[in-house]
């Protein structure tokens, strides 16, 4: 009697058993989650990096600066007239000393007490002898003799750099050292003695085409002082 109530309960398990086994075969396997459906990974959570270029700069908000312009300041004329200039540390200022006519004789009391009279001719124009540094460029050179008589005393030294020129406006003009006039020519540094007579000519570097009465010749007896103690103009 229990041997038979145990097969009956067997059967029946078995047959649950089959019947669950059945279903796991029908059923359909479960596939792994998609990518979809998985979560983010950090680096797609994070915001994009900042670009490694520099952001282009703002415009400006001055205009820009004109071009300079291509056309050439005129050349200074090689024809045109110059302008009197000495580098020498000799010069001399006409200053407020009142010009005779050149050719007219005059008188100069010395330092030593001598009376010394001096007279400067009229100039000669000297357009062929020169170069580019006496008279130059826009220059032309004038000549004028010129003599030293001493009238009275016991001496008078006689020097080139006792005389100068000066244009109307004062500026010294370049003297000739040996270009024009040659040096055994120009006023010598020589001792004389009353009634003796000294004459010799000076050249000078003034603008081409200048008035000659606008430019004066000037003599000093203290030539280190700078001022004139006579002049002459015209030609």
């Amino acid at each position: 009697m229990k041997n038979r109530r145990a097969s009956l309960m067997v059967v029946p398990a078995v047959l649950a058993a089959m019947t669950l086994s059945a279903c796991q075969d029908e059923a359909p396997t479960a596939a792994p989650p998609t990518a979809a459906s998985q979560p983010p990974s950090p680096s797609q959570t994070q915001e994009p990096a900042p670009t490694s270029q520099a952001p282009a700069p703002a415009p400006s908000s001055q205009a820009p600066a004109p071009a300079p312009s291509s056309t050439a300041a005129p050349a200074p004329s090689s024809g045109g007239a110059g302008q009197c200039e000495e580098s020498s540390s000799y010069t001399l200022e006409r200053g407020s000393v009142q010009p005779k006519p050149v050719g007219t004789p005059q008188r100069v009391t010395t330092e030593n007490g001598s009376e010394v009279e001096v007279t400067v001719g009229k100039p000669t124009i000297d357009n062929s002898s020169g170069d580019t540094l006496f008279p130059g460029d826009g220059m032309q050179a004038v000549i004028y003799p010129i003599t030293v008589k001493l009238i009275s005393g016991s001496f008078y030294v006689t020097t080139y750099l006792a005389f100068g020129v000066a244009d109307a406006s004062d500026n010294a003009c370049a003297r000739d050292y040996g270009t024009v006039v040659k040096r055994s020519e120009r006023m010598p540094v020589e001792s004389l003695r009353a009634g003796d007579v000294k004459s010799a000519k000076a050249a000078y570097a003034v603008p081409a085409g200048t008035d000659m009465s606008k430019i004066y010749v000037l003599f000093a007896d203290n030539y280190d002082a700078g001022k004139a103690e006579l002049a002459w103009n015209g030609s």
